[in-house]
């Protein structure tokens, strides 16, 4: 018996190393379709468009192209999007334009995507749409806004600005709150934005490691500050610093 099964773990590892892990019946995680669609929650003006990505993270072949399509979309807002991305692209983009009939109130807007031969999945974004008679302003948006940092490994955040009510301008993007134990893996890239009258959202990004200089204090609370003019909008970043490890005692 014990041969066998010798045989058999075998024969599998020959598999493996011609057709994969799923040959054997273990699963690959790499080996499925996974996109994701940002920004999850806007808040937005009637008369105004909402922009969108979409990003595809792996497939289950990476030739394969992928089918997009608008999914339960609320009565008075339009969709623009491409109806598919080839098997290079990673991202595509898109808008939601809010029609004046709109009535203020929260929404959800569907987008589905299907790697091609497979079934499609739905992301949500949740749509919060205020009177087109404010006055010109934007949001900012952090990504994520907790984390739990591991010693000297980088965490990648991503902001976005999104104008509201016709707003442009430039927006500067600054963090404060720094810790001696915490340093950029990458300043705020682009730490200014500029939006042209009618132009949609956009953002950036920055990276942070966690360098620790004990005592460690935990959690450490980042504000994330746009500013254009008199124009100013905070976000808070909560992060928990792991402890570091203990010091040798000396002699052990």
């Amino acid at each position: 018996m014990r041969t066998s099964v010798l045989r058999r773990a075998s024969a599998c590892l020959g598999v493996l190393a011609v057709a994969g892990v799923a040959a054997c019946g273990i699963e690959d995680p790499t080996n499925v379709f996974v996109w994701s669609l940002t920004p999850t929650e806007a808040e937005t003006a009637i008369g105004q468009l909402v922009s969108f990505q979409i990003r595809i993270d792996t497939k289950s072949n990476i030739n394969n192209d992928v089918e997009l399509e608008p999914g339960a979309v609320p009565d008075g807002f339009t969709v623009s999007m491409p109806t598919g991305m080839t098997s290079t692209q990673q991202t595509a983009d898109g808008t939601v334009y809010v029609s004046p009939a709109v009535e203020e109130g929260t929404y959800e807007v569907e987008i589905q995507a299907r790697e091609v031969g497979g079934e499609f999945s739905a992301r949500r974004i949740q749509l919060t749409v205020t009177n087109a008679g404010g006055s010109a302003d934007f949001s900012v948006e952090v990504d994520p806004e907790t984390f739990t940092m591991g010693i000297e490994v980088g965490k990648t955040f991503e902001y976005y600005v999104r104008p509201l009510n016709g707003f442009a301008g430039t927006v500067a993007v600054t963090i404060t709150g720094l810790t001696d134990d915490l340093v950029y893996g990458q300043v705020l890239t682009p730490s200014t934005l500029d939006f042209p009258p009618g132009s949609g959202g956009k953002g950036g990004t920055f990276v942070l490691r966690y360098l620790p200089h004990p005592p460690v204090a935990s959690p450490v609370q980042l504000v994330l500050t746009a500013m254009s003019g008199t124009t100013i909008h905070n976000r808070t970043i909560t992060l928990t610093l792991v402890p570091p490890p203990a010091a040798r005692e000396v002699g052990r």
